[in-house]
Protein backbone atom coordinates (compact mmCIF):
# COMPACT_ATOMS: atom_id res chain seq x y z
CA UNK A 1 0.00 0.00 0.00
CA UNK A 2 1.60 3.28 -1.03
CA UNK A 3 -0.10 6.79 -0.15
CA UNK A 4 0.26 9.95 -2.22
CA UNK A 5 0.33 12.39 0.23
CA UNK A 6 1.67 12.83 4.18
CA UNK A 7 -2.07 13.33 4.99
CA UNK A 8 -2.99 10.23 3.27
CA UNK A 9 -0.96 8.11 5.73
CA UNK A 10 -2.10 10.14 8.46
CA UNK A 11 -5.59 9.18 8.62
CA UNK A 12 -4.65 5.47 7.98
CA UNK A 13 -2.74 5.41 10.83
CA UNK A 14 -5.22 7.20 12.95
CA UNK A 15 -8.05 5.02 11.73
CA UNK A 16 -5.47 2.07 12.87
CA UNK A 17 -4.96 3.28 16.10
CA UNK A 18 -8.55 4.44 17.32
CA UNK A 19 -8.24 4.99 20.99
CA UNK A 20 -12.32 6.57 21.47
CA UNK A 21 -12.92 3.00 22.87
CA UNK A 22 -10.11 3.82 25.38
CA UNK A 23 -10.76 4.85 29.04
CA UNK A 24 -8.19 7.63 29.98
CA UNK A 25 -5.17 7.46 27.11
CA UNK A 26 -1.83 9.06 28.51
CA UNK A 27 0.53 10.76 25.79
CA UNK A 28 3.98 10.43 27.27
CA UNK A 29 7.69 10.61 26.12
CA UNK A 30 9.75 7.65 27.82
CA UNK A 31 13.63 8.74 27.67
CA UNK A 32 16.48 6.35 27.18
CA UNK A 33 20.42 5.85 28.14
CA UNK A 34 22.35 5.81 25.48
CA UNK A 35 24.69 3.49 26.76
CA UNK A 36 25.13 1.17 30.44
CA UNK A 37 28.79 1.07 32.16
CA UNK A 38 29.08 -3.15 32.68
CA UNK A 39 32.26 -4.63 33.65
CA UNK A 40 33.61 -5.51 30.39
CA UNK A 41 32.63 -1.76 29.69
CA UNK A 42 30.11 0.46 27.67
CA UNK A 43 27.60 -1.04 26.50
CA UNK A 44 25.35 0.67 23.99
CA UNK A 45 21.72 1.34 23.47
CA UNK A 46 20.04 -0.31 20.26
CA UNK A 47 16.55 -0.80 19.00
CA UNK A 48 16.46 -4.15 20.08
CA UNK A 49 17.61 -3.21 23.63
CA UNK A 50 15.02 -0.19 24.10
CA UNK A 51 12.22 -2.33 22.86
CA UNK A 52 13.07 -5.19 25.61
CA UNK A 53 13.31 -2.31 28.00
CA UNK A 54 9.98 -1.06 26.85
CA UNK A 55 8.63 -4.63 27.40
CA UNK A 56 9.44 -4.95 30.74
CA UNK A 57 8.59 -1.33 31.79
CA UNK A 58 4.89 -2.56 30.15
CA UNK A 59 4.91 -5.43 32.31
CA UNK A 60 6.19 -3.48 35.35
CA UNK A 61 3.11 -1.61 34.87
CA UNK A 62 0.79 -4.42 34.48
CA UNK A 63 1.53 -5.35 37.92
CA UNK A 64 0.72 -2.04 39.61
CA UNK A 65 -2.85 -2.09 37.99
CA UNK A 66 -3.64 -5.25 37.84
CA UNK A 67 -1.19 -7.15 40.54
CA UNK A 68 0.24 -10.42 39.91
CA UNK A 69 -2.94 -12.46 39.76
CA UNK A 70 -4.14 -10.37 36.60
CA UNK A 71 -3.08 -12.07 34.02
CA UNK A 72 -5.16 -14.47 34.18
CA UNK A 73 -8.62 -12.02 34.75
CA UNK A 74 -7.33 -8.71 32.74
CA UNK A 75 -6.31 -8.54 28.96
CA UNK A 76 -3.18 -5.92 27.67
CA UNK A 77 -3.08 -3.15 28.86
CA UNK A 78 -3.20 -1.19 25.32
CA UNK A 79 -0.72 1.17 24.41
CA UNK A 80 0.90 2.83 21.04
CA UNK A 81 4.49 3.25 21.20
CA UNK A 82 6.93 4.60 18.99
CA UNK A 83 10.66 5.01 18.92
CA UNK A 84 12.69 7.65 17.63
CA UNK A 85 16.02 8.10 17.77
CA UNK A 86 19.46 6.78 16.61
CA UNK A 87 23.08 6.49 17.65
CA UNK A 88 23.57 10.31 17.00
CA UNK A 89 20.49 11.50 18.68
CA UNK A 90 18.76 10.11 22.24
CA UNK A 91 16.75 7.17 21.76
CA UNK A 92 13.03 8.15 23.35
CA UNK A 93 9.36 6.61 23.44
CA UNK A 94 6.42 8.39 22.29
CA UNK A 95 3.72 6.45 23.92
CA UNK A 96 0.36 6.35 24.24
CA UNK A 97 -0.92 4.35 27.18
CA UNK A 98 -5.08 3.34 28.28
CA UNK A 99 -5.59 3.71 32.19
CA UNK A 100 -8.02 0.84 32.30
CA UNK A 101 -9.27 1.59 35.96
CA UNK A 102 -10.99 5.04 36.58
CA UNK A 103 -9.70 5.21 40.25
CA UNK A 104 -5.60 5.37 39.20
CA UNK A 105 -6.59 8.02 36.84
CA UNK A 106 -5.15 10.85 39.40
CA UNK A 107 -1.87 8.28 40.01
CA UNK A 108 -1.67 7.15 36.82
CA UNK A 109 1.02 9.55 35.64
CA UNK A 110 3.27 8.70 39.11
CA UNK A 111 2.91 5.07 38.41
CA UNK A 112 4.48 5.53 34.91
CA UNK A 113 7.15 7.17 36.17
CA UNK A 114 7.99 4.79 39.06
CA UNK A 115 7.76 1.57 36.41
CA UNK A 116 9.64 3.33 34.44
CA UNK A 117 12.39 4.45 36.48
CA UNK A 118 12.46 0.65 37.70
CA UNK A 119 13.83 -0.55 34.20
CA UNK A 120 17.44 -0.41 33.10
CA UNK A 121 17.79 1.36 30.75
CA UNK A 122 15.18 5.02 31.97
CA UNK A 123 16.75 7.98 31.65
CA UNK A 124 15.14 10.25 33.94
CA UNK A 125 13.11 12.62 31.51
CA UNK A 126 9.89 11.70 31.27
Amino acid sequence: MTFENPYELQTAIRNFVDVTRWSAPFAVTLTLKQALKEQAGWVRLTPERAAQNFRHFMNLLYVKVWGRGGLKFHPPLQCVPVLEGSPDKRYHYHVVIDCPRPELVSTFPQLIEECWLRTDWSFDQI
